[in-house]
């Protein structure tokens, strides 16, 4: 066996590197948010003027920074308070004004003076806010429509059986208005639009006879680029709404329970989030529908399969909330990276545990070592987890659980450092075997765990040995050289982290303080 260059061991206890993501191609890639949320239901998201998240949840109002939560919840018998902890809305207005749609009414709270004013508006339960371009702010609750009109400071309401100020059913989930300035009211007997000269919601003038969003429940509409209208009916699916005809075509998704929807993350794609059957994913092009849920492949699953909310913030990150887990986000910038999610028992990803080790073979598989739980292979190709066997007995097969570094040596070998000495991989037999060379260093009866690997490509280099220093072998002449540290500097222990080859300069190592 020949190695063009100087191998370098460094030994050592454990490593301590975590990374998120492993290379694959596919559309959507997501990752979860869980850790530290005050509640794991997200009904809506917004932002403000500083690039703050605002989550409406059901423990309250959530603000978080990208770093940290901050919470407001309802006290009892304190006027500067949230209404109510059950957050269904929230809407952010101009000057950083956010508008609060709670299980208890309707809350304006003034994110510069941290100010909150309730605003009752007929019902108590506010489930949709918006401000049109002609400066109406409507309300909609479960019992009719509210809206404060410009220069006033009270809302009115619009319910059912009203000659003026009417609209036909009085649960209104979603307000929406198009690039003509028509205000559109989605409720749970069909698609209403606002006529001005009545004051009051008519039917749309873009259904034609026979469209299902006449009537049942309607959760949302969106206009796309193009012009045509998406309406996101609950148990039918979408249905697109051509521009000039009016004609519609019907699209039913994997489940068309849809609670909300988005068509501007992608302009040949309209999201629906649905009540259990996690993202639904619609082509407008050839109409085929993806699917993405709990069960999902690495990368592609989501936190729940309930998804409460979708948000794209000003630097085109994706937000999905979700009834009960948490946040999930997609950042198109880094689409590439997939997660792979750890579970006790590693049958649906990797056992749980530190990542010590992540290595691409000359195959594209990913090697990825577990602290003191072995090694598995990731085939990014097909997106199967691997884990390799181990048996005491049979040590070709895997020499240990405890791996913390991997070398390419050459298109058929990888040397793998563990906690009892150096093996070789042999890429065609898939066998592993102690490197022969390696037991000349090591103490008679002692184990000697290898810590990391590196190569440089002209003169001898080491390997980090615990208490001892480094090691180095030039393999064309098996000669070893060491690094010693006879008489070290106080407060340094002789147990090396790492080594990083540098062309030109000295080679650098890192160390840790005696009893560290």
């Amino acid at each position: 066996m020949k190695i063009s260059g100087t191998l370098i061991l460094c030994c050592t206890c454990y490593l301590a590197c975590i990374l998120s993501g492993i290379c694959a191609e596919q559309k959507f890639k997501f990752t979860g948010i869980t850790d530290n949320l005050p509640s794991l239901s997200i009904s809506s998201i917004t932002q403000d003027s500083r690039g703050f998240l605002w989550l409406g949840t059901h423990n309250g109002l959530v603000m978080y920074n990208g770093i940290e939560y901050e919470s407001m919840s309802a006290v009892p018998f304190e006027e500067n308070t949230l209404a109510s902890n059950l957050v269904q809305t929230v809407y952010m207005d101009r000057n950083d004004i956010l508008w609060i749609g709670t299980y208890a009414g309707l809350d304006r709270y003034d994110i510069a003076t941290g100010t909150f004013t309730n605003y009752p508006v007929g019902n108590n339960v506010v489930v949709s806010i918006f401000r049109d371009s002609a400066d109406r702010l409507w309300v909609g609750t479960l019992d009719g429509l509210g809206c404060m009109h410009p220069g006033t400071d009270e809302f009115v309401v619009y319910k059912p059986d009203r000659l003026f100020r009417s609209i036909p059913d009085k649960v209104v989930r979603n307000l929406y208005e198009d690039m003509s300035g028509t205000v559109y009211a989605c409720t749970y007997n069909g698609l209403y639009q606002y006529d001005s000269v009545f004051d009051s919601f008519i039917p749309s003038a873009i259904l034609l006879p026979g469209n299902p969003a006449l009537e049942g429940v309607v959760y949302a509409i969106e206009q796309d680029k193009k012009g045509d209208w998406w309406v996101a009916k609950w148990g039918t699916g979408f249905i697109r709404i051509d521009r000039e005809s009016f004609a519609y075509t019907v699209f039913p998704l994997n489940d068309n329970r849809i609670y909300c929807m988005n068509s501007r993350i992608d302009q040949d794609l309209i999201i629906a989030g649905t009540w259990g059957g996690g993202l639904n994913v619609l082509d407008k092009q050839t109409g085929s529908v993806t699917s993405y849920t709990q069960s999902s492949g690495p990368g592609k699953r989501l936190t729940n399969d309930i998804v409460y909310s979708m948000y794209i913030d000003t630097q085109g990150l994706f937000w999905i909330g979700t009834n009960g887990g948490g946040l999930t986000v997609y950042d198109p910038d880094f689409a590439w990276f997939s997660s792979l999610y750890a579970d006790p028992e590693g049958s649906r990803g990797l056992v749980s545990g530190k990542t010590n080790v992540i290595f691409e073979d000359i195959d594209g598989r990913v090697w990825i070592s577990i602290s003191n739980k072995g090694l598995t292979r990731f085939d990014p190709a097909t997106g199967t987890i691997t884990p390799m066997e181990y048996n005491p007995a049979k040590p070709a097969l895997l020499p240990s659980l405890g791996v913390y570094s991997i070398l390419r040596v050459s298109d058929n070998e990888l040397y793998v450092g563990c906690d009892n000495g150096l093996y070789a991989w042999d890429r065609t037999t898939d066998r592993f075997s102690a490197v022969p060379w390696f037991s000349r260093i090591k103490p008679p009866g002692k184990l000697l765990t290898v810590y990391s690997l590196a190569r440089s490509r002209t003169v001898p280099s080491g390997s980090g040995r615990t208490k001892t220093g480094c090691t180095g072998t030039i393999p064309r002449t098996t000669a070893f050289s060491s690094i010693i540290m006879t008489n070290p500097i106080p407060g340094v222990f002789r147990t090396i982290w790492c080594i990083l080859y540098m062309k030109t300069g000295p080679r650098t190592s890192g160390s840790v303080p005696t009893g560290a």
